[in-house]
């Protein structure tokens, strides 16, 4: 079942729906009635298969008011604090943050971790692949060398991070990568253990087959894409897809407009998502009003210079990720 969902939802879907769509149109020119036939089978499976969106009231206790804009500190506002850390947090909340997104990675003995990349090579004392070292090896590791200035820190746990949260009454952005089935587990149990954070958390990804998967085992979870233009083309260097290397250079303009496509169009109804992160750039009053005729909210990533703060705030009034805190006029004195 892992291997069919990740084929079903993996971007180089797209490839697969590039030719499908052309062998439809080929058969719907010269067998017209076995193309019908194929467009009503290829409907009903997309139909049977997708997951129903939460009530958008559930949405409502966890944004608050849904034409009101707020900052939400990415990485817990990694240019004020380590980033993704408990000191981040704390200083996120002192500034008068009310939600914090952060990453959420998984050990070598599936403990469900607190850090952005792949390795701790960036920002801790350690090196290796997350996946490569043991729960216990994180938490020896000092997760604050980017601030010297704040007392030592381990990478934190998951579940550490969410009763710290639970405990400030500070909402939650979970930004997941990992599609495996140790990384699905890890944020289907979190939500059994903290049932907190079903009214204050949304779970997003660029990745559908996360947000599917994980809504698919456990429907109340709010969750939402995540959308960059161009991700496929940003992926030539291979570091994603290193078998699809080559046939990315050739033809990733091509699959990011099929992305691009799904994700405006059927994706975001059939993963049953409640939210939308858009890059700040997109992000218009035209915009947020396309999504909320679909009873989805959008939110912008990533702010942090003060004019576009006040543009989305005052003029588009969706709310949107930064980096720091300490540019917010109502929340930092």
């Amino acid at each position: 079942m892992d291997v069919i969902q990740q084929i079903l939802f993996d971007s180089r879907l797209s490839i697969t729906l590039s030719v499908s769509a052309a062998l439809l149109a080929t058969a719907l020119l010269l067998y017209p009635h076995i193309a019908v036939i194929l467009l009503a089978i290829i409907v009903g499976l997309i139909t049977h298969f997708r997951l129903p969106a939460p009530d958008p009231s559930r949405l409502a206790v966890v944004l608050g008011d849904r034409s009101a804009s707020f900052p939400i500190a990415h990485r817990c506002a990694g240019r004020d604090a380590p980033e993704n850390t408990l000191a981040g947090l704390r200083r996120a909340h002192a500034n008068g943050v009310a939600f914090v997104e952060i990453d959420i990675a998984v050990s070598k003995d599936g403990v469900a971790m607190v850090l952005h990349d792949d390795t701790v090579d960036r920002t801790t004392n350690g090196s290796g692949r997350v996946d490569q070292l043991s729960s216990s090896e994180l938490l020896n590791l000092d997760a604050t060398i980017s601030h010297p200035e704040v007392p030592q820190e381990p990478v934190p746990k998951l579940s550490e991070f969410v009763a710290t949260c639970e405990q400030l009454g500070v909402s939650l952005l979970l930004d997941v990568k990992d599609y495996s089935n140790r990384g699905i587990s890890a944020i289907v149990d979190i939500y059994r253990e903290f049932p907190w954070l079903y009214n204050h958390s949304i779970l997003c990804s660029f990745y559908p087959q996360v947000v599917y998967r994980v809504r698919a085992s456990d429907p109340r979870v709010i969750t939402a894409l995540i959308h960059r233009p161009h991700f496929i083309t940003r992926q030539q260097s291979g570091e994603l897809w290193p078998d699809l290397g080559q046939f990315l250079t050739w033809f990733g303009d091509y699959i990011d407009l099929v992305v691009e496509w799904c994700n405006y169009t059927w994706l975001p109804w059939f993963c049953g998502i409640s939210a939308f992160l858009a890059q700040c750039d997109l992000v218009s009053i035209h915009y947020v009003g396309f999504w909320s005729q679909r009873n989805v909210a959008t939110i912008a990533w990533t702010v942090n210079d003060r004019v576009t703060k006040e543009y989305l705030r005052h003029v588009v009034q969706a709310p949107y990720i930064t980096d720091t805190l300490l540019n917010e006029p109502l929340l930092v004195t």
